[in-house]
C-alpha cells in the first residue's frame, strides 16, 4: 500500500514537472515577406497550417495545431474591433509560462484547502515564485489532496 503510494507521488511530481508550453517564432520564408504582411492579423487569419508551418520554419504538433486553430479564432474576435491589428501580442515568446513548484505542491498537499488559502495570502519571496506559479502548484496539491483521501475513504 505505501509503495504504490510512493510510486504515485513520485509518478505525479516527475509528470507535473514536465513544461507543455507551446511557442512559435516566426521566420520570413524565401522569398522574404515584408515583416508587416504576415504579422497583421488579417494575413494570419487567412493562413492555413501549412503557410504557417513554412513561415515559422518548424512543423506543429497535434496541440500545437489546436492552439493555432484557438489564436486564430481569438484573432478574428479581436479584428472586429482593431482592423489594424497585429498578431505580436498573441505569440510573444518572451511571456513567462507556468512553471511547477514542488514546495506549494506539498504544502497542497498536506495541507489541502489551507493550503491553497495560504498560497493566494502568503507574500512573494525576492527569488520565490510569482503568486501566479505559486496558487497553481498548490492547486494541483490541492487535487491530489483530494485524490488522496478519496482513495482512503473508498477503500
Amino acid at each position: 500500500m505505501i509503495r504504490r503510494l510512493v510510486a504515485f507521488l513520485v509518478f505525479s511530481v516527475c509528470l507535473l514537472s514536465a513544461n507543455p508550453s507551446f511557442s512559435f517564432a516566426l521566420r520570413p520564408v524565401a522569398p522574404p515577406a515584408p515583416v508587416a504582411s504576415y504579422l497583421r492579423g488579417e494575413v494570419f487569419v487567412n493562413l492555413s497550417v501549412r503557410e504557417f508551418e513554412s513561415a515559422a520554419g518548424t512543423r506543429l504538433g497535434w496541440l500545437q495545431r489546436m492552439y493555432f486553430h484557438a489564436v486564430q479564432h481569438r484573432v478574428k474576435r479581436a479584428l472586429r474591433s482593431d482592423p489594424t491589428l497585429l498578431i505580436t501580442p498573441y505569440y510573444d515568446t518572451a511571456a513567462k509560462k507556468f512553471k511547477f513548484n514542488a514546495l506549494w505542491f506539498v504544502i497542497g498537499a498536506v495541507i489541502g484547502p489551507l493550503g491553497v488559502l495560504l498560497a493566494y495570502v502568503s507574500h512573494p519571496q525576492k527569488n520565490g515564485p510569482n503568486k501566479k506559479d505559486r496558487t497553481s502548484s498548490a492547486w494541483l496539491g490541492f487535487a491530489f489532496w483530494i485524490l488522496w483521501f478519496g482513495y482512503i475513504f473508498i477503500f
